[in-house]
């Protein structure tokens, strides 16, 4: 979440509806363009908690959902495999880095200061990397 830079809207499952896994869950939109995360299970959504943008937060929960136990033994992802995921996400934002290392100074004519990745890197390696990250 913290990678999603000037995000201006986000859609996601509404109240009472079916997902099946693969489907669309989650859209983020930004001034960088528009990504979709998809369901790792199939569920029944109940209720979103956290309907407002500006009520949005990091770590907290979104919706109540209704699944069969087999769905979640399914879609959950082991402590090692995690953990290699997000080695994986560090260095592809750390290659990124090596190819700008000098964001966050601003030039002597006064120009705009780089403020957020997806400027630094230009939209598409910003799109490019998002996909990588959610595995799309």
């Amino acid at each position: 979440m913290y990678l999603i830079d000037q995000l201006s809207a986000y859609n996601y499952c509404r109240d009472n509806t079916d997902k099946k896994c693969g489907e669309p869950l989650v859209q983020f939109t930004g001034d960088w363009g528009s990504i979709s995360v998809h369901s790792p299970l199939n569920f029944f959504c109940l209720g979103r908690l956290k309907p407002e943008l500006n009520d949005f937060q990091l770590n907290s929960w979104f919706s109540l959902i209704e699944t069969d136990e087999s769905e979640i033994e399914v879609a959950s992802v082991t402590e090692d495999f995690f953990n290699r995921e997000k080695d994986e996400a560090i260095k592809l934002i750390s290659n990124s880095r090596t190819y700008f290392p000098n964001v966050g100074t601003t030039l002597n004519d006064g120009g705009d200061k780089v403020k957020y990745l997806y400027q630094a890197i230009g939209q598409l390696n910003y799109y490019t990397l998002l996909k990588q990250l959610f595995n799309l």
